[in-house]
C-alpha cells in the first residue's frame, strides 16, 4: 500500500456497507467480519441456468420453466438479506449514494468471473423524473456506471427512459401485479445507441425479474441483439 493510501485511509477509513462501522483487517467485499456472516453470496452454489436462482440441478427454476424473459440470462451476486439488504437499502433510501462503490464492486466482479457472450454497451433501469427529484439520483445508474467502468465497456445512459411514474414494485406481491404495473413504463431514449448491440441491464434487486423482462422486450422491440441483466441480489431466491 503506497503511503497516500495509508494516508487516505486514516482520513478517510473504509466502512462496512452493511453497519457502517470502520473496518480493520477485513477485505470480504468491504463487509465487517459480522456482517459478512450475515451474507449468502451465490458464486459457488448452483444456479438457475437464466434467473440466477439457486436450485439444486444447475437447470431451470420454477418459476422459469412456466414464465417467459426476454432476457437471456440474469445474473444476481447474493440473497436479498442479511448485511446486503442492509446495505442496499441504506443505498437508495437513506441517500448513501456513496455506497455504490462498494456495491458496484461486487457486481462487477460476479459479472466478470460470468461466462457472457460479448457486451457492447451497458445502461441502467431508469426512474422517473419525480422520484429522481426526490432522491437525487438513480441508484441503478451509480451501480452501472461503475461496472461499466471497472469492464471498460461503454455506458449509454440515454439508452432508456421512464415514461411513467408507476407504484413501486416492492409495494406489489403478486407476479401478475407487478408485470402488468410496468407495462409500458418505460421507453427507448435512443434507439441508434441500442441497434445491433448486446446489451447489459444493470438494476439493484431481481424479485419477480418483471422489470428487467419488460425491459428487455423494449430493447429488443427497437433494435437491441440481445439482452443480458445484473443485479447485486436477489429476493426472490
Amino acid at each position: 500500500m503506497s503511503i497516500l493510501s495509508k494516508l487516505l485511509n486514516l482520513i478517510f477509513p473504509l466502512r462496512c456497507l452493511g453497519c457502517d462501522d470502520v473496518l480493520g483487517d477485513e477485505k470480504g467485499y468491504l463487509f465487517c467480519d459480522e456482517c459478512l456472516k450475515t451474507c449468502e453470496f451465490f458464486r459457488f452454489k448452483s444456479r438457475c441456468r437464466i434467473c440466477s436462482a439457486p436450485v439444486e440441478d444447475g437447470n431451470l427454476c420454477a418459476y422459469c420453466r412456466t414464465h417467459e424473459r426476454n432476457f437471456i440470462k440474469n445474473i444476481s451476486c447474493a440473497r436479498y438479506s442479511g448485511a446486503i439488504k442492509e446495505a442496499i437499502k441504506r443505498f437508495k433510501f437513506d441517500k448513501r449514494g456513496d455506497l455504490y462503490r462498494g456495491l458496484g464492486e461486487i457486481l462487477a466482479d460476479e459479472i466478470s468471473d460470468s461466462n457472457l457472450f460479448a457486451i457492447d454497451i451497458i445502461t441502467a433501469v431508469p426512474i422517473h423524473k419525480n422520484r429522481l427529484k426526490k432522491r437525487g439520483f438513480n441508484q441503478s445508474e451509480l451501480l452501472a456506471k461503475y461496472v461499466s467502468k471497472e469492464l471498460a465497456i461503454t455506458f449509454a445512459p440515454k439508452a432508456l427512459i421512464k415514461v411513467k411514474d408507476v407504484p413501486p414494485q416492492s409495494s406489489l406481491k403478486s407476479p401478475s401485479e407487478r408485470k402488468k404495473n410496468v407495462s409500458g413504463a418505460f421507453a427507448v431514449g435512443d434507439k441508434e445507441i441500442i441497434k445491433g448491440k448486446n446489451i447489459l441491464l444493470i438494476d439493484d434487486v431481481f424479485t419477480t425479474g418483471a422489470t428487467l423482462s419488460e425491459i428487455s422486450r423494449v430493447l429488443i422491440k427497437n433494435g437491441a441483439k440481445t439482452v443480458f441483466t445484473a443485479t447485486v441480489a436477489m429476493a426472490k431466491a
